[in-house]
């Protein structure tokens, strides 16, 4: 449950982008008891989502105007129990689609423990209230800053980095090694092993691996938002975030939209990939680990299992969520919020988009990138 003066909440969706924050309390209810209440900051949260009648909201708990963090264990699977910040996310784009996708994507991407080198934000479905209006299913999620990486690589704020679309520094002080990377692979190839050594020596090369390889499955058609982050001494990372325009693609051509060419417009973000994909080592590596995640990841049993129990987590309560916000028409003319029966109807959809993707996706990127015949005979054998 939000509350907020009244007048600041309008005057706060009304300028939605503004990152103005207002006085308000949040209070958290399960089975009708409560499990916590803190005065905070909230202010509007998201991109183009700004503009959606149903807005998602940040969360930021300081000093000035109540506890300095939040100390209570927001998520089961999660072993963190303190947060500076939180959002509470709408659904964004999926409000037009099973309101899950970014959850379930990045969920099922870590259900297996097989990739654990990408940072995904843990969440929490849960009804909202706006001053004792019901607004709809909403999600609680880790906010991405300093903070939360620090709580998950056990080290201080102040020696994390996060760099958002591969140049605009969000945070920290070794951006400077990051730049330098970039600047090194746009003009450098990798096929020559001192060169790769060097793009070695500072990523996690399996992490860069298994984000595409998450990101070919999935489809995503808002690749540019992309975050990197560096946890003290260690080495530089991706943080997934950002799915709700996944699994709407066809498997046939994936390959191509996703990672397009070297360093060409949108696909400017997929300089690292693309290069390290010239590399024999890191190529090998990347089809042994492409091979592995979609036949344990990405197996139809697992995926299938994953969102039938994430649909059923919401189920009960998207028929309130239907009823609150099929009848308005968003100002912003992107999305058209579902009746029930419509979401239910997306939500097998979903179903049907995840069934056998797996192989399909490994299949194409065989095909597009030229993958030899004795690699895909050491790695991909099983999916014949």
């Amino acid at each position: 449950m939000l509350s907020i003066k009244e007048s600041d909440f309008d005057t706060m969706n009304a300028n939605y982008n503004s990152h103005s924050k207002y006085a308000a309390n949040i209070s958290l209810f399960s089975e009708g008891k409560q499990e916590f209440t803190a005065d905070c900051a909230v202010s509007v949260f998201g991109a183009t989502s700004r503009a959606y009648a149903k807005k998602s909201y940040q969360i930021k708990f300081s000093a000035a105007y109540g506890p300095s963090k939040l100390r209570y264990k927001v998520f089961d699977d999660l072993d963190i129990d303190e947060f500076d910040s939180l959002v509470l996310r709408s659904g964004s784009q999926d409000n037009d689609g099973p309101l899950m996708r970014d959850e379930f994507v990045s969920g099922v991407s870590m259900s297996t423990g097989l990739i654990d080198d990408i940072l995904i934000q843990a969440y929490r479905p849960v009804n909202l209230y706006i001053n004792d209006r019901y607004w709809g299913i909403y999600y609680i999620r880790e906010h991405i800053d300093e903070d939360m990486v620090a709580s998950h690589y056990g080290c201080e704020p102040e020696e994390v980095t996060i760099i958002k679309q591969m140049s605009e520094i969000k945070c920290g002080r070794d951006y400077k090694e990051w730049l330098d990377l970039w600047k090194f692979i746009s003009s450098n190839k990798l096929k020559d092993a001192d060169a790769y050594g060097y793009v070695k020596s500072v990523a996690d090369l399996q992490s860069v691996a298994d984000y595409y390889i998450i990101q070919l499955w999935c489809g995503n058609v808002d690749m540019d938002n992309v975050y990197v982050c560096k946890a003290g001494d260690g080495k530089w990372f991706y943080i997934l975030y950002d799915l709700d325009l996944t699994l709407y693609r066809e498997a046939a051509g994936t390959t191509q939209k996703q990672l397009g060419t070297f360093n060409t417009g949108f696909y400017t973000f997929n300089a690292l990939i693309n290069r390290l994909l010239d590399n024999d080592e890191f190529r090998e590596m990347f089809c042994r680990r492409m091979a592995d995640i979609v036949t344990t990841v990405y197996s139809d049993e697992n995926v299938l299992s994953y969102a039938n129990r994430l649909a059923g987590l919401i189920y009960h309560g998207m028929a309130y969520n239907c009823e609150r916000w099929q009848s308005v028409e968003d100002p912003s003319k992107d999305i058209k919020y579902r009746s029930y029966n419509s979401w239910k109807r997306s939500v097998e959809a979903l179903r049907k988009q995840i069934t056998g993707r797996g192989k399909l996706i490994a299949e194409d990127f065989i095909k597009e990138k030229n993958i030899s015949s004795e690699l895909v005979e050491k790695y991909f054998s099983d999916l014949k």
